[in-house]
């Protein structure tokens, strides 16, 4: 599960797109992984290209 707070100003992540994500925040829950994409977190889109901030 993957939360991106509107603050964090990140680019949209479609459902099923392979992303790589630096930096997001961490919890656990359920023996599952939840990532929370801050300010701080990068994203990179093997597919696109590119890396947003």
């Amino acid at each position: 599960r993957v939360t991106v707070w509107k603050s964090s100003d990140a680019p949209w992540i479609e459902e099923g797109e392979q992303v790589r994500i630096h930096k997001a925040a961490r919890n656990w829950h359920e023996g599952r992984v939840s990532l929370a994409v801050t300010g701080w977190t990068t994203i990179h889109f093997p597919e696109r290209g590119c890396w947003w901030e």
